[in-house]
């Protein structure tokens, strides 16, 4: 039983650790989704698989192979043995208080997560619901956090009348429910209440809800288009409410991967490299962690001959568009944001008083008020220097905000990628913000591009179009004619919305 147990933690262990370290950073969400899901499931099932080696001779079987099953096989074989023998060991009482131990803590962790089920049901039928095509809104009295359960988006019924609550964040828990992002929780939970001796478990529930967030993201960007725009919403959004048990929300430990993610640029060689040393990965965790047992080598079957007509070798597949990189490179290490070691109070006090005195009040279209900041250059960058020194806590209670974008950087095509582009049943082109011909891209080479990024259609924007991708592509001279505009608009500054508590 030791023995399994430990080969079970291990298992489970190494293929986080794998998932963790090479698979994480990587845009290739679906997969990881599908990984994260198996694995748990995988580490429990695999040390119970018998490997079995066809070879011995019968007396080495009988002397050593026999022996060596009844010793390291799991418990449950140990366990036929001794009853068939009409013998218990003197250890039974121990064992029979361990396995009522295990039930006892299962089962209350089974009743757990039913009685939060329940208690979740319980509350969305107690509120006040609107039905959208996407979901069904949950409108609970007071301020929380926006979430979402199975079929059910839940949101402050104050923020949902007055329109508070930002298209893309909807759109963001709308991808939740139709990814049916519940049942993967649902499901890592009850893996959970079985396997619950395994503290592994706990880092792939944090890593199953981190990959969540990355697929709403990436479903909210290639809808709206804007990831700056959509980071800088995220920012705003930063709320110190707790989201529910079983439910998809925002978290504040999250938003900087996730920040970081949607600036990733997939690179297929390096995900194919990574395919395969999951593969050698896989065929060691399953030699290492199986059951051996030797077994005598069944005698050869009779020889037939018969004469096989060759069939012709199957065809081709069909042509599929792989994923593209749409985004440049992300920035170095020196620009990205992360939490410091904080500010004095005198400093605090320094950085809320620039934005007071630097502040406009407005009205937009809507009748809704916003706040606009006439920061120069100069004292933008003083802020974010501010900003960046600020821990974890200043960071969460900051009335206002600023954020600076990276460097725009070119990211020219290759040469084959480049051609591809002329292919008028795939892509629909924008060169320089302005719709043209696939032809005129004859009159260019790829050193003529600065930069392109590409967005698959969805739905009903591929009705009445002959194409299956978007890409938009600048010039070197668009480029460098937008780039001091670019550098000029680089920081990012807004006000938190204040929540009545």
């Amino acid at each position: 039983m030791i023995i399994y147990l430990v080969k079970g933690v291990a298992c489970s262990l190494v293929m986080w650790a794998f998932h963790h370290f090479f698979l994480e950073k990587e845009r290739m969400h679906k997969f990881n989704r599908f990984y994260l899901l198996v694995a748990p499931v995988i580490s429990f099932v695999l040390p119970f698989i018998p490997l079995r080696r066809p070879y011995v001779s019968g007396d080495q079987f009988q002397a050593e192979g026999v022996a060596r099953a009844y010793s390291e096989a799991p418990l449950f074989r140990m366990a036929q043995a001794t009853a068939e023998a009409g013998d218990f060991p003197a250890g039974t009482a121990l064992w029979q208080w361990l396995t009522g131990a295990y039930l006892f803590v299962a089962l209350f962790l089974l009743l757990r997560l039913l009685k939060g089920i329940f208690r979740m049901n319980r509350l969305i039928k107690a509120s006040a619901q609107h039905k959208l095509s996407e979901a069904t809104m949950v409108l609970l009295p007071g301020q929380s956090e926006v979430c979402t359960f199975m079929d059910y988006v839940l949101c402050s019924e104050k923020d949902y009348h007055k329109n508070l609550i930002p298209a893309p964040i909807l759109l963001h828990e709308f991808a939740h429910v139709k990814q049916k992002h519940t049942w993967d929780i649902l499901f890592i939970e009850l893996t959970g209440v079985f396997y619950w001796f395994n503290p592994v478990i706990l880092l792939y529930k944090r890593a199953i809800r981190l990959n969540h967030e990355f697929l709403a993201d990436q479903y909210v960007t290639d809808r709206r288009g804007s990831v700056s725009g959509y980071q800088q919403l995220l920012l705003d959004w930063l709320t110190g409410d707790s989201t529910p048990l079983l439910a998809s929300g925002f978290n504040y430990s999250q938003t900087k991967k996730r920040l970081i993610m949607m600036t990733q640029t997939p690179h297929w060689n390096r995900i194919m490299l990574k395919g395969a040393c999951l593969s050698i990965l896989s065929a060691g965790m399953f030699y290492a962690a199986s059951d051996e047992i030797k077994a005598q080598a069944p005698p050869p079957p009779p020889v037939e001959l018969t004469r096989v007509q060759a069939t012709p070798p199957p065809p081709p597949p069909p042509f599929e568009i792989a994923e593209l990189p749409v985004a440049p490179p992300p920035p170095p290490p020196s620009e990205r944001w992360s939490p410091g070691s904080g500010l004095t109070d005198e400093e605090l006090a320094d950085y809320k008083s620039s934005f007071e005195k630097n502040k406009i009040d407005r009205v937009n279209e809507r009748g809704v008020g916003y706040s606009a900041f006439t920061f120069q250059d100069t004292e933008k960058e003083r802020l974010w220097q501010m900003a960046k020194k600020m821990s974890r806590e200043q960071l969460r209670q900051a009335e206002y905000t600023i954020f600076k974008r990276e460097v725009p950087r070119k990211n020219p095509p290759s040469e084959e990628l480049f051609e591809s582009f002329k292919r008028r049943d795939v892509y629909g082109v924008w060169l320089n913000n302005k719709k043209i011909d696939s032809a005129v891209l004859d009159s260019y080479k790829p050193s003529d591009i600065a930069d392109y990024s590409i967005s698959k259609l969805y739905g009903a924007a591929k009705k009445g179009r002959s194409y299956t991708h978007q890409i938009n592509i600048e010039t070197n001279a668009y480029f460098d004619a937008n780039f001091k505009k670019r550098m000029a608009d680089r920081y990012i500054v807004s006000e938190r919305v204040k929540n009545d508590r």
